[in-house]
């Protein structure tokens, strides 16, 4: 008898097989013979098996009509294991030894691949699986048998080539290599095997406990149908709680669900009653773990479970929590806000809102003030710890209402601002205390222009969240910090590296509110500070995709005008000075906007129209969409918001004073001048170059042609100077606009070319072929 051992084909040979079979070109079958090879590794009987399959389900036919095979490369792609392949490995594996065939079992029961220290965990130290008396009795059937060396088993493995080792890792080959392993267990022992397993992690788990407390409770789950007594079950259901609060803790929020609700089904009827710690922090984790993932329906029947059953008002405080956080991730910022407030008076802190909202901002301001008067950064850092629970948990629902109310009544969060700050100075610092400080900042910025006062506070929000190692609250500060405090301070661009930060930082902490806020803030300040647009753009479409994952609304609606205004300068859209497009439709989103309320939203819409009329040259569009626009107080707006209502404002009523000759468009550009140049006064770098650029219309305006001149040109250099690309495309084509009213078409011409190059750098493909057919060059 001659034995020819016959290897696996190489690719290539596999793509030669497949093109003879078919009758298809070899350079035609590519993308077959890839997925195929994938699957099967050039197994021949695989390869065979995988292709019939393949035109049984026809996923690979002949096509008549165009007299050629097909097939659905994606599909074939997603397409799982046949049984029959699975049958074909599971003969070849029962060729093997006991011991061998066993080790695969083992293997294949803790999934595709497993790490050693794992396995170590289940054999001891020498590499031995030793029964002692106490696992005999719960040994599954063939492995009771006293030793099992499980690595040179899996060695074995490994040179019959149904393994590889790998840094430490053994993994299955193929994942029909595995399947084909555990079908060989007996479907109602399987159950035993993963519970054998889970204890013998659990036994073990000194070694390396956080790894073994995932392996132990995912086999013990798989086990759980053998656990008959109830201690057993509860004492499940508590390994399943502290998984899936570690797993909250590095946020992942899918695999937390999952270990917290199988906890929760592992209880019983009376467990309220016998178990209530459990059970309370059971149903709170889930809720919460429901809520980072956007499944309310889900955190909303466990929230219920929490408020049926709580024994008293402070067992339901972390469920509160859940809901207001829920109810602003749903955009229902007012049924946020009323939940919150009337927890805070529970809490013994009412917030008094009175109809004379003025004076009660300024009395407020005027008693923090004061209770601040004389205090040092040192005192301030070296204040006792807060200990009383009940303000601890009241400043962390101020902190959390304070988002809501900024996106939606600016004197509550105003007034919440204060509070959370007098608090602290009362009764002590704790974590929810240092965002109070930064946006004490804010206001001091925003509100009163005590620019020194903001950053002092802002830097001590830094120093704090340092000392007291509170990164959970680093979103909320950084924030403040880099869109309300350091606008006054530092180049815009120096914002974008710790938004984005904040966004990562904060998805690790699972702040998902903060970590969307943060990326909300990034998509407007890149567009604001003129980055490339399909680079806006792209970035506006990834962090809206995970905003829509999360069930985060209430910040992705702030990103579609940003989004679509970016679409729209690019050429992709039906008309530039519409948001209507791939991101939104203008008129849908703002009847939205309009029936919730949300007048920050309805504002930003309007400015962005505003801003896109302009630009295209359509001013009277661009007044009637400022005036429709004015419906907020954007007092407490960060810097370059509030700027770029100026700038917009201004050169709109710059355009029409001269289209019109009507005096009153003078006088909201003077109005507009006199701001921006409070604003250019503080940080140059961030506003002197729209400063200048209205400036330079005003004289273009009143006929001084000598300052008109010098101004636009000092506004294109301060614009190019501090990398503001789009404002500097428009002040070269005002200054086109200037010279050629001066008949001179030579010099027009060269600001006209050099205003097209800007726009396309700035990627405003639309903008650029709209100023090169009204204005040739």
């Amino acid at each position: 008898v001659t034995k020819i051992e016959v290897g696996d084909l190489s690719k290539e040979d596999t793509n030669e097989l497949i093109s003879d079979m078919i009758q298809t070109p070899a350079g035609q079958t590519r993308s077959l013979t890839d997925v195929v090879y994938r699957k099967t590794s050039g197994n021949v009987l695989f390869v065979l098996q995988f292709l019939w399959s393949l035109c049984d389900e026809y996923l690979l036919f002949f096509s008549l009509s165009s007299n050629q095979w097909l097939w659905n490369t994606a599909m074939i792609e997603s397409k799982g294991v046949a049984h029959n392949v699975i049958e074909l490995m599971s003969c070849k594996i029962l060729q093997l030894s006991g011991e061998s065939q066993n080790a695969l079992k083992l293997m294949a029961c803790l999934g595709s691949f497993c790490e050693e220290a794992i396995l170590n965990l289940i054999t001891g130290s020498d590499g031995m699986i030793a029964l002692s008396e106490d696992y005999v009795s719960n040994a599954p059937q063939g492995l009771n048998c006293g030793h099992l060396d499980l690595f040179e088993a899996l060695g074995f493995a490994v040179k019959k080539g149904l393994m590889i080792h790998i840094d430490s890792n053994y993994k299955f080959t193929h994942d029909q290599i595995q399947l084909a392993c555990y079908s060989l267990i007996p479907k109602n022992m399987r159950g035993r095997w993963h519970l054998w397993i889970g204890n013998r992690v659990w036994a073990n788990r000194a070694a390396s406990p956080e790894k073994a407390l995932f392996i132990a409770v995912g086999q013990l789950n798989k086990g759980v149908m053998f656990l008959h007594g109830m201690d057993q079950r509860i004492e499940l259901a508590r390994l399943n709680l502290e998984a899936g609060k570690k797993s909250m803790s590095l946020a992942a929020f899918a695999p937390a669900a999952y270990y917290l609700e199988t906890g929760i089904g592992l209880l019983h009827e009376n467990s309220w009653s016998d178990h209530y710690d459990l059970c309370l922090q059971l149903y709170e984790s889930y809720a919460e773990s429901s809520y980072c993932q956007g499944k309310f329906v889900e955190m909303n029947y466990a929230l219920q479970d929490i408020f049926d059953n709580a024994r008293s008002s402070d067992d339901k405080l972390q469920a509160y929590f859940t809901l207001v956080r829920a109810l602003g991730a749903q955009n229902k910022l007012p049924e946020a806000l009323e939940t919150g407030l009337f927890f805070l008076s529970e809490l013994g802190e009412p917030i008094v809102i009175s109809s004379d909202t003025k004076a009660i901002f300024l009395a407020e301001f005027s008693k923090t003030k004061h209770m601040l008067d004389g205090k040092t950064d040192d005192d301030l850092l070296s204040m006792s710890i807060m200990t009383n629970k009940t303000k601890i948990t009241a400043v962390r629902l101020m902190s959390i209402l304070s988002l809501y109310a900024y996106l939606s009544d600016q004197k509550l969060y105003s007034l919440l601002v204060f509070r959370m700050l007098q608090t602290s100075l009362l009764h002590g610092i704790c974590h929810e205390s240092i965002p109070g400080f930064a946006s004490y900042g804010g206001l001091l910025s925003c509100c009163f222009r005590d620019i020194e006062g903001a950053y002092r506070f802002g830097q001590l929000s830094l120093r704090l969240l340092e000392k007291f190692e509170a990164k959970e609250c680093l979103g909320q500060v950084y924030l403040v910090i880099y869109s309300l405090i350091n606008g006054w301070i530092e180049s815009h661009y120096s914002s974008l590296e710790p938004l984005q930060f904040a966004y990562s930082n904060q998805m690790r902490c699972g702040e998902i509110q903060y970590a969307m806020m943060s990326a909300r803030q990034y998509c407007t300040h890149m567009y604001q500070c003129g980055v490339e647009l399909s680079t806006v753009e792209k970035t506006c479409e990834d962090y809206g995709k995970m905003m829509i994952e999360h069930k985060q609304d209430l910040f992705y609606k702030y990103t579609l005008p940003y989004r679509q205004a970016s679409l729209n300068l690019m050429g992709r859209s039906k008309d530039p000075l519409l948001l209507t497009g791939e991101a939104m439709d203008q008129d849908v989103l703002l009847n939205d906007a309009i029936g919730s309320k949300e007048m920050a939203l309805v504002s930003l819409i309007y400015h962005q129209c505003s801003w896109l009329a302009y630009i295209f040259s359509d001013y009277k569009l661009a007044f009637e969409m400022i005036e429709k626009g004015n419906v907020i107080d954007t007092s407490t707006y960060p810097a370059f918001m509030i700027s770029s209502y100026a700038f917009v404002e201004g050169l709109v009523s710059l355009a029409l004073a001269r289209e019109t000759k009507e005096a009153t468009w003078e006088t909201l550009a003077s109005k507009a001048i006199d701001k921006m140049a409070i604003y250019a006064s503080i940080l140059p770098s961030n506003f002197q170059h729209k400063l200048l650029l209205l400036q330079a219309e005003s004289f273009f305006l009143s006929g001084d042609t000598v300052n008109a001149s010098k101004h636009f040109d000092d506004a294109i250099k301060a614009a190019g100077e501090n990398n503001f690309i789009q404002d500097q495309a428009i002040a070269y084509e005002r200054a086109g606009v200037f010279h050629s009213s001066e008949g001179s078409a030579l010099i027009a011409s060269q600001y006209f070319g050099q205003a097209h190059v800007s726009y396309l750098k700035w990627g405003a493909y639309c903008k650029a072929d709209h100023i090169r057919f009204q204005f040739p060059f």
